[in-house]
């Protein structure tokens, strides 16, 4: 069964269950929870011991579920949801939650299928709730905690971005690798740094684009005689200009 069919059933089973009075008022009702697509990033993720317990889970409507034993989750949650109010609220309504919820894929062994009548304010019938096949989806009361900032890593070409400790910056380092430097540590040229280090050869400043450095090979001077057999050319130093000269050529930067 897809994700999103059991997602649904379970919904169901949970929610339209307690949704047995009309409604009374129109104050906001968080009752009715969203769940998104999670995924979690390598080393983002700690798994306690408990995701390997076998599970024994007793339902609420009991005789109408029985009790599911020998239950084992895939300790990775695929599915975050939150209580939202909904607008415009028709009845029946359903228990004002508090909590967000992570939702897991489990497996339990097959039970016998049941077949419930069921309402909401959408839809009204008998619905056959499929228990012969083990897969399951677990809602799991989740609680926000609070998000650690990014480390220190690269962002773009020759720039840095993210949070060091107390007294460290995060720049390019040696060999053009983001890490948290101290003062002491060689700054290598990119991003905003135009006084860094280069290799050999190449001198650092700001390139075509605005604000942003780089290593450039080293420029020379083009300082001589035209064809009209006037001085002409370009000139390293942009302070500088190509002139007649009287230290042994015709022609030199100054």
């Amino acid at each position: 069964m897809k994700t999103r069919n059991l997602v649904a059933a379970l919904i169901v089973a949970i929610f339209v269950g307690l949704a047995a009075k009309p409604v009374l008022a129109q104050s906001a009702i968080y009752d009715h929870p969203i769940c998104y697509k999670v995924a979690f990033a390598r080393g983002a993720l700690q798994v306690s011991t408990h995701a390997g317990d076998v599970l024994t889970l007793v339902p609420l409507q009991d005789p109408i579920l029985s009790v599911e034993r020998g239950c084992t989750i895939s300790p990775k949650p695929v599915m975050f949801c939150a209580p939202y109010d909904k607008q415009p609220r028709k009845g029946p309504v359903g228990t004002d939650i508090k909590n967000d919820f992570l939702i897991y894929k489990m497996k339990c062994p097959p039970q016998p299928d049941i077949t419930q009548g069921v309402r909401d304010q959408f839809v009204k019938g008998v619905a056959t709730i499929k228990r012969k096949s083990t897969a399951r989806l677990l809602l799991v009361p989740a609680y926000k905690i609070s998000t650690p900032p990014p480390p220190c890593d690269a962002i773009a070409p020759h720039q840095c971005g993210g949070q060091c400790p107390v007294g460290l910056d995060c720049r390019p380092g040696p060999n053009d690798i983001c890490g948290c430097f101290d003062s002491t540590t060689e700054v290598h040229c990119g991003g905003n740094v135009c006084n860094g280090v280069c290799p050999t050869g190449q001198v650092c400043m700001s390139g075509p684009l605005a604000n942003v450095c780089d290593c450039f090979p080293q420029p020379t001077d083009n300082c001589g005689l035209n064809a009209a057999g006037q001085c002409g050319g370009s000139c390293a130093d942009p302070t500088k200009s190509c002139k007649a000269s009287t230290a042994g050529v015709p022609c030199a930067c100054q």
